[in-house]
């Protein structure tokens, strides 16, 4: 691996964990109409597939066998739902044209759940044009087009590199995914180089047992097309930490994604509060600590995708867009998160977040009357912690809460509420509407925190 060759040092060791992936290449995405050959690119999960249709700018108006041409929505990995929508009408290929005179390229998959369960090819060419290039071909609407797409998709193996800085029985995690789309320089270069940046600092000041962790395939590679399909990398990690009695030594993960511009701290309240640097966001399912979360692994993701989300798998990731200020105050932040862990051992309150999981359950009917350990703290917060994929009439979305009985009880208020399925599991917690579901899955809950908690 080339970045081993940056590091050498003599003073790390160094471990690779294979990880079984699937790879995307492209080999052809154009489209031709009257005569004229423009360029595209394939999104995964398309086929390799040639078609010629009808090009027509409108969902409602799609025929059998049309072509959509469409604006990628305002949140860009909402695509596949367009997608599906144009499936069911029957459409014969997707075309979808950015904001930018750039192209994107976004993950796509023709199921609504959110799942690491086997997906499928979707059977119809689906890629994607510049603003420029979109506008061309508005003018050509009513007219006959022909996609073209040509894919390879492999069987490989990946590799997370584990990098032991100082050793001891408890861990601090540091981790960054390697693997991108395009240029790949916000997301997540910097990520890396920021992390692999503070190597002697760690070296020089650490009192606690340090490990970096580079991950790949977060952006794809789940062998079996999931719908899930990033944090790959990071799954196969927590799994080879957990098989191996490893787990609980690890006590806290910083993580790093999509950097260059403002910096933003995704994490629970209870962290947030012992942590308040930056703007707080709530934890969220897109980062690979939310296979460390769901383990009750308290976790910081420091990330600018909020504030890049505009050019955000394209070719705009490049060294123009970075803004030096927020990269050099992302740096002090780490440094502060960790030099504050440094000098408490790695000991977080864990008070703050026992108390308020006992509030929640006690109303409920459940009184939970464990010791405020962390060992505790750790199993009913990996209890507790879900992320789930939320229907509603109108949407899908995915979600993470470390406090499941407080997020259903927000869920139930609405109205439009259809089901609630355990991301990642199929696990059905609420299905239909309406209190006696909801009550039916108190019923549930309860004797599942009893045994779970208090037995």
């Amino acid at each position: 691996m080339r970045i081993l060759q940056e590091i050498d040092n003599p003073l790390l060791t160094y471990h690779l964990h294979p990880v079984p992936v699937i790879t995307f290449r492209e080999k052809i995405s154009r489209i031709e109409v009257c005569r004229e050959e423009l360029k595209s690119i394939a999104l995964p999960y398309t086929s390799s597939i040639e078609v010629e249709g009808r090009l027509i700018d409108s969902i409602e108006k799609i025929q059998e066998g049309d072509v959509l041409l469409v604006k990628f929505p305002e949140d860009v990995d909402d695509a596949k739902f367009i997608l599906i929508e144009a499936l069911r009408k029957g459409a014969g290929g997707v075309i979808f044209i950015d904001k930018l005179n750039t192209f994107r390229r976004i993950v796509v998959s023709s199921d609504e759940d959110y799942t690491y369960s086997c997906g499928k090819l979707i059977p119809i060419p689906v890629v994607a044009v510049s603003r420029d290039i979109g506008e061309k071909l508005r003018k050509n609407v009513g007219e006959k087009v022909r996609v073209e797409v040509e894919v390879d998709y492999r069987w490989s193996t990946g590799y997370n590199l584990e990098i032991i800085v100082t050793e001891s029985d408890t861990t601090l995690l540091l981790t960054a995914h390697f693997d991108h789309w395009l240029t790949g320089m916000l997301d997540n270069a910097l990520g890396v180089g920021t992390i692999l940046s503070l190597i002697d600092d760690l070296l020089t000041i650490s009192k606690i047992g340090v490990r970096i962790i580079l991950f790949t395939a977060e952006e794809f590679g789940t062998p079996n097309m999931a719908s899930m399909y990033w944090a790959w990398g990071s799954k196969a990690f927590s799994e080879y930490l957990t098989s191996n009695k490893l787990i609980d030594n690890v006590m806290f993960i910083i993580n790093v994604d999509v950097l260059g511009r403002r910096p933003y701290l995704y994490t629970t309240e209870d962290i947030y509060t012992q942590f308040n640097f930056l703007q707080m966001e709530q934890s969220a399912p897109y980062f690979d600590t939310l296979n460390f979360e769901i383990l009750g692994i308290p976790c910081i993701t420091i990330s600018s995708l909020r504030d890049t989300w505009e050019i955000y798998h394209t070719f705009l990731e490049n060294e123009e867009n970075i803004d030096i200020k927020s990269l050099e105050d992302t740096i002090n932040t780490i440094l502060k998160i960790f030099k504050k862990l440094n000098e408490n051992k790695l000991k977080i309150d864990y008070k703050i977040y026992l108390n308020n999981v006992k509030r929640s359950l006690e109303k409920i009917g459940v009184n939970v009357r464990t010791e405020d350990t962390y060992e505790n703290y750790r199993t009913i917060r990996s209890i507790l912690s879900k992320n789930i994929v939320i229907w509603r009439r109108d949407n899908v979305e995915i979600t993470y809460t470390e406090n499941l009985i407080s997020k259903i009880q927000e869920l139930i208020k609405l109205e439009d509420l259809m089901k609630v399925t355990e991301l990642g599991t199929g696990i059905r917690l609420i299905s239909g509407t309406g209190n006696d579901e909801y009550m039916k899955f108190i019923t549930f809950f309860r004797e599942f925190i009893r045994y779970r908690i208090l037995r």
